[in-house]
């Protein structure tokens, strides 16, 4: 051993003797109190850090002819009752671990990273510990270059699996390092590796750093190179169902394939999202057309299509796609090469995976709101010739020409009117908030029927929150503009007090308010209000946004009443974003407070729901 390694009487020579079994049967001195709780675990970190020392084949950890999987799971549930009933042993038995996560004998790292990701993840008590201990233990290992790749594999792994916010801004030191690793053997990457570096991708400042260590082109590279094989593949088995021999592709061989696909598209998506120069290289290597070629070729293959395999692919296509058209550049080829057909002919289908319908609302939302025309007050503010009174009449002037426009022959509404016509008006996507769709949603995902309170999966979370987006821009297209009509020319505005001016209604977008309209009288507003129970925070934040972009002229009195309670009834305002969600409601009865004060909605609001009694004297 080396000078000051801990060693055991039972090691010989190379070879260390750690049994698992043993290493349970002390836990059970755990359980005599606290300080002796203490001594053991102290001394199972000495035996384990013992054991990740010596190389996997000098490891003895089980004895001959009994069950390691057993072994292991004894060992694993009786550390999760230490942890459970003595609070003062939680952070060494999450070292001891985390300790183990890189063992590769017997899958013990891999079967540990399950129980620890579990308990990291269900209670605070664990994460807020644990997520630290595993970088500050997890991170220098992956970086030690004496640590043998198979098991520095394991412990990216573990980072990779364990989704935790604090985990991923804790990557930057190892980005780089995993960069080098990725471009010194493209074709041999492992799949930990290409995980972990989408979990990077989705944070701002990692991209930065993605970026510059410039993976673009290798990434590229590995989507073509995993598509063509896949092509080949793909190939090969329709030989094969048409009687012709050849070399078959293994199984094995296609889930790999899959997999490197699936992890290039989180790469692009991520830092198109949060990288904007990033997202332009990949628009020039123009990664958004040959997805998009790939995505008509899967939907032009009937047998493919029969998989939810393919089905699951085509989601992470339009995902990876729409996050690149945040380029304008890109969405203008996007919607050249019929991205917006492809989008319809898989809304057509039954049955779709939640993925797949929430990346489809998500790119139709981005395609609405790409097609709209510019707001017509846009550089008035900007003509230093004009007063400011002269500036408020001009705006007052291009609100009034907006809204009187014909705009039904241009493109962007024949656009909308498309996207309208898949949508049946907008008005059916309602039942996915917590309707019929959402019951049917329910039934394919999860096996029954889940109420809105206490959802949480992720998945039919995610379509909820796109079918809000959806509801959303329609809400913001409907806006209602309050303009003043104006005075004689011999009149100076600022003479004339507000309560005696008149002010009318105008709306730029008459298509949006029909459909807003319609969303009323389908009990929009009151199904939104439903989501705030949602614990899912982008399905609540989303609705409240909606809500804000909802007319007001929309709101009865009854649905205001149900705002002020809502922000009433809430008991902690710290818990969660639940301070995001207080803002849009106020900010909501805000918009109301700043009516016109002859406009008959601020005449009802004050008058109801104001706590003045200006019948006082």
């Amino acid at each position: 051993a080396a000078e000051g390694e801990e060693t055991d009487p039972e090691d010989q020579g190379p070879f260390v003797r750690v049994l698992m079994s043993d290493l349970t049967n002390r836990l059970s001195g755990c359980f005599e109190g606290p300080k002796e709780a203490q001594t053991v675990m102290t001394q199972l970190l000495r035996a384990v850090k013992r054991l990740v020392a010596a190389s996997p084949e000098h490891r003895i950890i089980f004895e001959k002819e009994t069950e390691a999987v057993e072994v292991i799971e004894d060992f694993l549930q009786t550390m999760v009752v230490v942890a459970e009933r003595t609070d003062s042993v939680i952070q060494e038995a999450l070292t001891i671990l985390i300790t183990m996560l890189s063992l590769s004998n017997k899958n013990i790292g891999l079967r540990c990273l399950i129980q620890l990701k579990d308990l990291l993840l269900s209670s605070a008590k664990y994460g807020d510990v644990g997520v630290p201990l595993l970088l500050d233990l997890v991170v220098p290992q992956i970086l030690d270059p004496a640590k043998p790749v198979e098991e520095r594999d394991l412990l990216v792994e573990a980072l990779y699996q364990i989704e935790h916010p604090n985990v991923t801004a804790g990557l930057e030191p190892v980005v780089t390092f995993l960069c080098d690793i990725l471009k010194s053997d493209v074709l041999e990457t492992s799949d930990s590796v290409m995980g972990l570096l989408g979990s990077a991708a989705r944070d701002e400042s990692l991209c930065v750093i993605l970026r510059k260590e410039k993976i673009m082109s290798v990434i590229a590279d590995i989507l073509k190179e995993a598509t063509r094989q896949q092509a080949v593949a793909a190939g090969k088995g329709k030989e094969k169902s048409a009687g012709k021999k050849g070399p078959e592709i293994s199984e094995e061989v296609l889930e790999r394939l899959a997999l490197r696909f699936t992890h290039s598209l989180d790469i692009v998506a991520g830092m198109a999202r949060n990288d904007v120069l990033a997202a332009e290289q990949y628009v020039k290597k123009n990664i958004h057309i040959e997805l998009l070629s790939k995505m008509n070729s899967l939907l032009m293959d009937a047998e493919a299509l029969r998989k939810e395999t393919t089905w699951l692919t085509i989601g992470e296509i339009i995902t990876c796609v729409s996050a690149l058209c945040n380029d304008p550049k890109a969405l203008q080829q996007a919607m050249e090469k019929k991205f917006l057909d492809q989008l319809v002919v898989i809304l057509q289908q039954d049955g779709l995976p939640c993925s797949v319908i929430a990346a489809s609302y998500r790119s139709l939302s981005l395609i609405l709101r790409f097609s709209v025309p510019d707001d017509p007050t846009l550089g008035i503010d900007n003509e230093l010739d004009l007063s400011q009174a002269a500036k408020a009449k001009k705006k007052r002037a291009a609100i009034r020409a907006a809204a009187e426009a014909d705009d039904s022959n241009e493109d962007w509404m024949q656009v909308r009117l498309q996207i309208n016509e898949v949508l049946g008006g907008v008005v059916p996507l309602l039942p996915y908030l917590g309707g019929t769709l959402y019951n049917k949603l329910c039934r394919k995902q999860l096996g029954s029927i889940v109420p809105l309170y206490l959802l949480t999966d992720p998945n039919v979370s995610e379509v909820l929150a796109s079918v809000v987006d959806l509801i959303s821009f329609y809400g913001e297209r409907a806006k209602e503009y309050e303009v003043m009509e104006e005075l004689d020319d011999d009149v100076d505005e600022d003479s004339v007090p507000e309560q005696d001016r008149v002010f009318k209604t105008y709306v730029l977008d008459a298509n949006a308010a029909e459909i807003c309209s319609q969303l009323d009288d389908a009990d929009r507003d009151n199904l939104l209000f439903a989501l705030l129970e949602v614990q899912n925070d982008d399905v609540k934040l989303g609705a409240v946004e909606t809500l804000k972009t909802v007319p007001l002229s929309n709101f009865d009195t009854a649905e205001v009443q149900k705002l002020i309670k809502l922000i009433a009834d809430v008991d902690d305002p710290s818990a969660g974003r639940t301070e995001e969600v207080l803002t849009g409601l106020f900010a909501i009865l805000t918009k109301f407070a700043g009516l016109p004060p002859t406009h008959r909605q601020s005449i009802e609001f004050r008058k109801k729901f104001s706590r003045l009694n200006t019948d006082k004297s």
